[in-house]
């Protein structure tokens, strides 16, 4: 594996393409994403902990946090969101499993930086259940990965997409501090990458389906 860390670079495999004026439109989409996965000693990171987010049709095999442990490169855990209590599920070797879920982001934190291959291809019919505050969640957050040809590039674009009265902010997890920068309405905005994940905490419960070219 190569140690490039500049910016992931993602290769599109299309299925029933058809490109109008510059643009892409598909019915289905398979994807190859170099995702670079940092460790504690890099410079850039301060713990080794950051999101990832998979493609809704996942690679064949990868079902469960054990599979997703195993097919990482020396990678210490993985943490699914709890949006009941607002922790974090932590998965280790011979910890309890959990399922992985299509549009459900993860944190990992690696002990060595590696650059993961992640391939997939995304389901149209896929929803993506957003929780407000009530008895399937504490806060109304939850952490959401975006598809990975999302028409929503933005925190901006994202939080409209999702509509400014269902949504009070979308949070991006900053590797370099083990934190998260806020976006809310009118503050300043920031990319969508694919392959991360964003906490997105809720106004209204909304049974979101992405747009995607």
């Amino acid at each position: 594996m190569t140690k490039n860390r500049s910016m992931t670079v993602m290769v599109l495999v299309l299925a029933a393409a058809v490109v109008i004026t510059g643009g892409l439109m598909a019915s289905n989409m398979g994807f190859k994403l170099n995702r670079a996965l940092l460790a504690g000693t890099d410079p850039g990171s301060n713990s080794g902990t950051q999101t990832i987010g998979l493609p809704y049709n996942r690679q064949v095999g990868i079902d469960t946090a054990s599979d997703l442990f195993k097919d990482l490169s020396d990678v210490q855990n993985i943490q699914k969101y709890a949006t009941a209590s607002d922790t974090y599920q932590l998965y280790t070797f011979g910890s309890a499993d959990f399922a992985l879920s299509a549009g459900e982001g993860l944190l990992v934190k690696m002990g060595s930086n590696s650059n993961y291959i992640v391939v997939g291809s995304h389901d149209p019919s896929a929803v993506v259940q957003l929780e407000s505050a009530g008895p399937a969640s504490n806060s109304g957050t939850n952490m959401y990965a975006p598809p990975y040809h999302g028409t929503a590039a933005s925190a901006q674009a994202l939080f409209q997409e999702i509509g400014s009265s269902n949504v009070q902010n979308i949070q991006k997890y900053l590797t370099a501090s083990d934190s998260f920068q806020l976006y809310t309405f009118g503050s300043t905005d920031y990319s969508i990458d694919p392959g991360a994940a964003y906490l997105v905490k809720m106004e209204t419960t909304l049974a979101y389906s992405p747009s995607h070219y």
